[in-house]
């Protein structure tokens, strides 16, 4: 990750071990992400969210067709 300072790296880090015990939700780290990470990190994050969403949805179509 590419974050725009060392002291918002150190805040997002924080906001990570929150959100990873329960302290904050997915929409305040969002919020963090985009307060302490350059847009490019946070659009590398999008894409590699669209290849997951991607590969559950090709994995779900062959399961269907074995089910066929």
């Amino acid at each position: 990750m590419k974050y725009k300072s060392d002291i918002l790296e150190t805040i997002h880090e924080n906001a990570i071990a929150y959100y990873k015990l329960g302290l904050i939700s997915e929409t305040e780290m969002r919020e963090y992400d985009e307060l302490c990470l350059t847009s490019e990190t946070i659009h590398d994050d999008i894409e590699d969210i669209e290849d997951i969403v991607v590969d559950i949805d090709e994995e779900n179509e062959e399961d269907i067709e074995d089910e066929e």
